[in-house]
């Protein structure tokens, strides 16, 4: 117990710190709660890089495990696409591609353009309310390899939004039929 009041009154001490880091690390693995908040990043990831979003759906692939799966569908050309992967690359919020397909694509006036369907996976926090006693306390602000994650966590952009920044362009409700 004396160790563990030891970790406490240490993480109490560094309070501020501590807390400047739990909100590096939850822009990077968010809570259940924000888990809505992904469709928002990912769409301002494809405007910054140049890509028009077509359609964009997400469902929790495993609950479990606190995994959730988007399909973005979008137009654009090869630099813009490739400037999204970067750009999501670059991202301090966790987004793995897990599946890219394109294809060509003529619009109305008949200009072409490249229809990409990005399968993107991220983490969620799933957060369990049982607080265990019986189990040691190995936590280590000071840790070398915790250091190392921060700062390349302080590397990466943060995309934030205000419900003021957010312009909905107006869409055509369709069912599920004929979008295929």
């Amino acid at each position: 117990l004396k160790k563990k009041v030891d970790i406490l009154e240490k993480l109490v001490d560094y309070k501020v710190v501590v807390d400047e880091d739990f909100m590096l690390l939850t822009t990077a693995v968010p809570s259940e709660s924000q888990v809505p908040q992904l469709l928002t990043q990912i769409d301002q990831i494809s405007r910054e890089s140049g890509l028009s979003v077509v359609t964009m759906n997400y469902t929790l692939s495993n609950a479990l495990a606190g995994e959730i799966d988007v399909t973005l569908t979008a137009t654009g050309n090869y630099d813009q696409i490739v400037n999204f992967l970067s750009n999501m690359e670059k991202s301090s919020r966790i987004i793995e591609l897990d599946n890219l397909r394109y294809g060509d694509n003529k619009d109305a006036e008949g200009n072409s353009a490249l229809l990409v369907t990005f399968v993107l996976k991220s983490p969620y926090l799933v957060s369990s309310s049982k607080a265990v006693t019986t189990e040691p306390l190995n936590l280590d602000i000071t840790d070398t390899g915790f250091i190392s994650i921060l700062s390349k966590i302080k590397g990466l952009k943060i995309y934030k939004y205000s419900i003021e920044d957010l312009k909905y362009k107006q869409v055509t409700e369709s069912t599920q039929s004929e979008n295929q």
